[in-house]
């Protein structure tokens, strides 16, 4: 990978440079893609559970101090 670190501070992407010269671009590509599907599962994951956690709160009359309708 070398030791010249300052291509990396000065890098648009760190990451992806760091990955790039570890693994090559092939492998770069298929762990990045990894990456992107793991962060929209853990993001819809965490909107499921607010969404459920602020439906629970309506029903059960929870939200009327935060002077929210629902």
């Amino acid at each position: 990978m070398g030791t010249d670190l300052q291509v990396l501070y000065d890098s648009d992407q760190p990451m992806a440079d760091i990955f790039v010269r570890a693994f090559g671009d092939k492998a770069t590509l298929g762990i990045w893609v990894v990456v992107v599907i793991v962060q929209y599962m853990m993001g819809t994951s965490m909107l499921l559970s607010a969404s459920r956690q602020t439906f629970a709160f309506c029903r059960d009359g929870g939200m009327w101090a935060l002077n929210l309708l629902c």
